[in-house]
């Protein structure tokens, strides 16, 4: 009989610890709260304009939302009009806290210097260099990541003119480094001359369209 008290308490301890185990693995097992921004982690937006941001919550309920740019708060809802006033990179953050629980995701905003369309010389707006004879560099640019298929925001026409005096018989090579030097956004990438003698030439063109200073040049074999 003390034996059969003895297994029988076993038992009892075996199923308390059995229920206690299955406890802790429903509270592992609890769903976790979760936070992402619609598109992506970076978006362009054009200066002037607006550009929409919404967050995507998983197992929220009753959670508290805060969106900060560049570490301010600005909003508490799941969407939010970013607005900017000035062109440069910012740092756009979406948080959600829920009881002890909370989650964050991020994403970073180019916001570029958008130009009107130049249909003639008169048009352009950027201007350098002296004379009565006047020419023009027109340039295509895609900002964003995808250069084979981009969004229309992100294609971008940019002119500049040139004026220079007749007896100086000024090249376009010449024309480029002119603007190169008056426009702190335009780079210009020089490398050796092609005529193998000690002359340059011009290998690529960038443009610092966000205006933050950051600049970085990518050679593409084709």
């Amino acid at each position: 009989m003390k034996n059969n008290i003895i297994y029988f308490l076993s038992c009892l301890v075996l199923t308390i610890g059995l229920a206690s185990c299955s406890s802790d693995d429903s509270n592992d097992n609890a769903l976790l709260l979760s936070v992402s921004i619609v598109d992506g982690e970076k978006q362009d937006v054009a200066l002037g304009k607006s550009l929409t941001l919404e967050a995507k919550v998983e197992n929220g309920e009753n959670a508290r939302f805060e969106w900060t740019v560049d570490g301010e708060k600005v909003s508490t809802e799941l969407k939010y009009v970013f607005t900017p006033t000035k062109a440069g990179t910012y740092d756009v953050k979406f948080a959600a806290y829920k009881d002890k629980d909370e989650a964050y995701a991020a994403i970073l905003v180019n916001v570029y210097v958008a130009y009107d369309a130049v249909k003639s010389m008169s048009d352009i707006q950027f201007w350098t260099g002296e004379g009565e004879c006047q020419s023009a560099l027109g340039v295509q640019w895609i900002s964003g990541d995808n250069w084979e298929d981009p969004i229309q925001d992100n294609v971008h026409f940019l002119s500049w003119g040139y004026r220079w005096k007749e007896s100086d018989q000024s090249t376009g090579y010449q024309m480029i480094l002119a603007i190169a030097k008056a426009d702190p956004r335009f780079f210009v990438v020089m490398g050796p001359g092609f005529g193998g003698d000690d002359s340059r030439s011009v290998r690529g063109l960038g443009y610092d369209a966000n205006g933050d200073g950051c600049f970085s040049i990518h050679v593409y074999y084709i």
